[in-house]
């Protein structure tokens, strides 16, 4: 019945399908130019800007129709060697960031202390994480932000088992700063992974590193049994593997104020 109850929530999603107006980018990509136009001519209206009498020439036209007639697979996120190495280091990214983040969410019951007080902070820090999200990708660099977030989450993990017994408090606090950067990169990634691919495979680029995800999250519960053989392996693990992702973010490109790709030709070397 709770599991019942919590996903009724989810049919609030359904009626989004009428009122969010498909991507301008991908409709123009599959050569639906009209109804590109009335979106991005309805846009224009509600931002007060008004659009000039011809949106698109023939010459556009012509091409956006060339590229409409091609197909794209998961074949061509390795077609380059950019979008090839976009694409490997995202999924090793993803993989990580789901590992750390459920592994401390589902670890949360085994902190010391009062367990509903731990389970409520490892929630709550969700919202200042969001809210450090939100900031960051308005203002900062897409990489620094991601890689800085997961080097805070993972050099913090490091020092949470030598803490002593009698300062359970400060391993605790450690534990939930930990939890804020690898949230906080867990939600930019989101926003920075569709702004790397063109628009030509976005979708698919976005679904293999989710696929990614989904892997690390099937194999984050088992972290922490490696504790059997030593009790500081497990953080010592998940804190090598963050600081390890946040090293790789920084071989990706920076997306912040730069025009998104539409075509695997405009990706950025």
């Amino acid at each position: 019945m709770l599991l019942f109850i919590l996903s009724l929530p989810s049919l609030l999603y359904i009626p989004l399908w009428w009122f969010i107006p498909e991507s301008p980018r991908w409709l123009l990509i599959k050569g639906r130019v009209q109804e590109a136009e009335a979106i991005l001519r309805q846009i224009a209206k509600k931002n007060g800007i008004t659009p000039p009498e011809v949106l698109f020439n023939d010459l556009e036209l012509e091409d956006m129709k060339a590229r409409s007639k091609q197909s794209h697979s998961i074949i061509h996120l390795f077609k380059t060697h950019n979008i090839r190495a976009i694409t490997v280091i995202l999924f090793l990214v993803w993989f990580i960031l789901t590992v750390e983040y459920f592994g401390l969410s589902l670890n949360t019951p085994n902190l010391h202390g009062d367990n509903y007080w731990n389970c409520f902070f490892s929630a709550a820090v969700e919202v200042p994480a969001y809210v450090a999200a939100w900031l960051f990708l308005r203002r900062f660099s897409r990489r620094f932000s991601i890689s800085g977030s997961l080097l805070l989450g993972g050099v913090v993990l490091f020092f949470i088992q030598p803490i002593p017994s009698n300062l359970l408090a400060i391993s605790t606090f450690l534990f939930i700063i930990g939890k804020l950067g690898i949230t906080t990169a867990f939600c930019m990634a989101y926003v920075y992974t569709a702004e790397l691919y063109p628009t030509v495979v976005r979708n698919t680029g976005v679904g293999v590193s989710l696929m990614a995800s989904r892997l690390g999250s099937t194999i984050s519960p088992y972290i922490f049994y490696l504790g059997v053989y030593s009790e500081f392996l497990p953080y010592i693990l998940m804190g090598s593997l963050t600081v390890f992702s946040a090293f790789l973010v920084l071989f990706l490109p920076e997306t912040l104020n730069v025009p998104l790709p539409e075509t695997i030709d405009q990706m950025q070397k």
